[in-house]
């Protein structure tokens, strides 16, 4: 063989190695995928228990605004189009706001006047877990890690009816962005 077939014949290979690492990527990334819907999947279970909580024990059903809150910008129904990278950016970024939320309702339910309040340190957990391995993807994915946002949050110390309030605006959202959390991560995941 001479030195120029050996030459074909070796950029052949490297093209076939190519192409093939291209071709099975997405199937290594799904396996992630997959552990992100189990991990959000968890957080909607979680929250629709918690919010359940909340109902059966105060009266503060309602529609309470809390500014702070993510704002979900991409509805259900406009998934099919959602482009990765932007929406692994926009689910940390809230899940970053979330967590510091849940914290905050954790110190305040720790309270001996707002032990009606739900106990969070187990979903607090799980948005931690699922922060951890979203930064993984998005490092595998070479996709940029947004700031962490800096959510004005209640005051530290609130009275009892404006704790329960605030409670409720905090899970109905969790519940909600729970849900689409699930929703975008099945839409992307069945596209790698």
């Amino acid at each position: 063989m001479n030195n120029f077939s050996a030459q074909i014949l070796l950029a052949l290979f490297s093209l076939f190695c190519d192409i093939t690492s291209v071709v099975s990527a997405p199937h290594r990334y799904r396996g992630d995928f997959k552990s992100l819907v189990n991990q959000a999947q968890t957080l909607l279970t979680e929250s629709k228990h918690l919010l359940n909580h909340m109902k059966s024990h105060s009266d503060a059903d309602g529609d309470h605004k809390l500014d702070s809150l993510p704002v979900l910008s991409v509805s259900a129904t406009n998934l099919s189009t959602a482009q990765v990278k932007s929406t692994l950016s926009k689910l940390l970024s809230d899940l970053f706001s979330y967590e510091k939320h849940f914290d905050w309702l954790r110190r305040v339910s720790e309270r001996p006047h707002h032990g009606h309040l739900p106990k969070v340190v187990g979903v607090l957990t799980h948005i931690r877990n699922m922060i951890a391995s979203l930064q993984h993807q998005m490092i595998q994915l070479n996709v940029p890690r947004p700031p962490p946002p800096s959510p004005s949050l209640p005051p530290p110390h609130p009275p009892v009816w404006e704790a329960v309030q605030t409670a409720h605006a905090i899970l109905k959202s969790f519940r909600l962005f729970s849900d689409w959390s699930v929703r975008a991560l099945l839409s992307l995941s069945d596209r790698l």
